[in-house]
């Protein structure tokens, strides 16, 4: 007799949810909402920041300045960039850094040897259940040869 283990996520995810974050004690707003005459609620900017009690205890009831520190010197942990590209019906469906990128591509379309411009016309589709991710030198010179 053999036993069949199922693996069900648990919410944990290696790398991101076991390293120390800090807590969450509120959001930081530029605005407020207003009702108009109609009841319809609509957005108002304001001169200070509408912040949590926590916050208040420190700056004041309407702060006009806060001080702010980021969790790391590393600008690519606070603040990740990239260049990616979308489809209206698929979603994200390219991600790079200006030198390599990594895109989801229809694996049927391509020929034995493929070019850049076959690899720029595979890209996935919403039809398309079966695809790939595909690591790919960014071209962002036309005259650049290909790999």
């Amino acid at each position: 007799m053999t036993t069949e283990t199922i693996w069900r996520p648990d919410g944990n995810v290696v790398g991101l949810t076991d390293r120390p974050r800090l807590p969450r004690l509120g959001k930081i707003h530029l605005g407020i909402r207003k009702t108009s005459a109609r009841g319809s609620e609509y957005p108002a900017a304001t001169d200070f920041f509408v912040c949590p009690d926590v916050v208040k205890a420190v700056y004041g009831e309407k702060p006009r300045e806060l001080d702010i520190v980021f969790p790391s010197d590393d600008v690519s942990r606070v603040a990740p960039v990239s260049w990616k590209s979308y489809t209206a019906t698929r979603g994200k469906v390219c991600t790079g850094d200006g030198k390599r990128a990594i895109r989801l591509i229809d694996d049927e379309k391509l020929t034995a040897k493929p070019t850049q411009d076959d690899y720029d016309a595979a890209i996935v589709t919403a039809d398309r259940a079966r695809h790939a991710a595909r690591r790919r030198p960014a071209r962002r010179d036309p005259a650049e040869a290909p790999p």
